[in-house]
């Protein structure tokens, strides 16, 4: 089991460029729980940059408190997050 839990603040410097954080996060002994994987996809743009950002999550295990309800959560904001919204009325 990993040394660390990353929290989604620490991994959105890396992403904004922060170089020192990024050195620094990639000799950690680290690993992400659901809450961070969602919080960061949810914050995406577009479904380019959930692509990208799952790209870089990769290099981390995810930490399941409930393994099938975290793999649906993520398959479900992977999926729905980000589409062209509609007005009903």
């Amino acid at each position: 089991m990993a040394e660390f839990l990353l929290d989604a603040n620490i991994l959105i410097g890396v992403f904004r460029g922060e170089n020192e954080l990024r050195s620094f996060v990639e000799n950690l002994d680290a690993t992400i729980d659901t809450t961070v994987y969602v919080e960061l996809i949810q914050g995406a743009k577009n479904k380019s940059e959930v692509e990208q950002i799952e790209v870089a999550l990769s290099q981390f295990d995810v930490l399941h408190f409930d393994e099938g309800v975290s793999r649906k959560t993520i398959d479900l904001i992977r999926t729905y997050s980000k589409e062209p919204q509609f007005n009903v009325w």
